[in-house]
């Protein structure tokens, strides 16, 4: 068995390699920006917020025939574009994670708690291990590091956002059966 990459596969890896690069460092970009922009901080309508999350997604949960449902949600303080994100981020994993076995289910409430609201985002999908639930927020962290549309970002993103306005964000999560992200954030 010859061990040498032929020319035409040596030019494949280069390539290969070179997009997995480009990828890591545009989302490095963005992580970096996420810390300097100033934020804009208002009252957000997070039943507003969450419907267009939900039409941007629509095709995609269409697609897997995902049950989505949205309580009347409380307003939050944010910024706006920066909150988009975030939960953009947590539903699009909830998304990517659901469980091919059963139908999918996303549900989206929110109490409040002293002066904070926590919003939960519930689905149904595959659930994060023990050990997996505490690294999950790190940089460059994916549960599934063969998964090529991933830079292992989001969660980093989602969690900074929060920090940035002193909320804070966890999860809940048993191994097949679902998992509960909690956002908290200043009351309106």
């Amino acid at each position: 068995m010859n061990d040498v990459m032929t020319y035409s596969e040596s030019i494949e890896y280069i390539q290969t390699s070179v997009a997995k690069i480009d990828v890591l460092l545009n989302g490095l970009i963005k992580l970096s920006r996420i810390g300097r922009g100033k934020l804009t901080i208002n009252t957000i309508d997070m039943n507003y917020l969450l419907y267009n999350i939900k039409n941007e997604l629509g095709d995609k949960m269409k697609s897997l025939n995902i049950i989505f449902r949205i309580e009347k949600l409380l307003p939050c303080m944010g910024d706006r574009i920066q909150i988009n994100r975030v939960f953009t981020n947590l539903l699009e994993n909830a998304i990517k994670y659901i469980d091919p076995n059963r139908k999918g289910i996303i549900h989206v409430s929110s109490i409040l708690n002293g002066n904070k609201v926590r919003y939960c985002i519930e689905d149904n999908g595959i659930g994060i291990s023990p050990e997996n639930q505490k690294k999950i927020f790190n940089i460059f962290y994916r549960i599934n590091p063969g998964n090529p549309g991933s830079e292992g970002l989001g969660l980093t993103i989602v969690k900074k956002i929060i920090e940035r306005h002193n909320g804070t964000v966890r999860v809940e999560s048993e191994f097949g059966s679902g998992s509960k992200f909690y956002v908290e954030l200043e009351k309106s």
